[in-house]
């Protein structure tokens, strides 16, 4: 078991900061949330689908192409995190879009670009 974890983090080549939404109360009694960093410079690779599939709606087609993130074993990732990775010297924002998949040497976890606010 050792051996096969040690050979795929040896594959970790990219660190991630995941983000967790925290509810709060504002100063004026509000509820509200906020993203609040739950792990830091976690060891990670992302890997891209290489052909992106095509969907269609009612009127147009979306291309759509899928990444996963690998993490440690052990790694808890929340539903809906987002990830902040760096890749490169490039920083790219992800969202986990579905649950986390845990096996005995990773934990693997399906993303999608992060929505950005205008």
């Amino acid at each position: 078991m050792f051996g096969y974890e040690k050979a795929v983090q040896s594959l970790f080549t990219d660190r991630c900061n995941i983000y967790s939404r925290e509810r709060f109360r504002r100063a004026d009694g509000v509820c509200d949330f906020r993203e609040t960093c739950v792990l830091a410079a976690v060891p990670c690779r992302i890997s891209y689908d290489t052909y992106p599939a095509a969907k269609q709606n009612n009127r147009t087609a979306h291309l759509t192409g899928g990444a996963v993130v690998f993490l440690p074993a052990g790694t808890e990732v929340a539903p809906g995190s987002a990830f902040e990775i760096e890749r490169d010297g490039r920083i790219l924002r992800m969202k986990a879009a579905g649950l986390a998949k845990h096996y005995p040497g990773h934990v693997e976890i399906t993303v999608k670009p992060a929505e950005t606010e205008a």
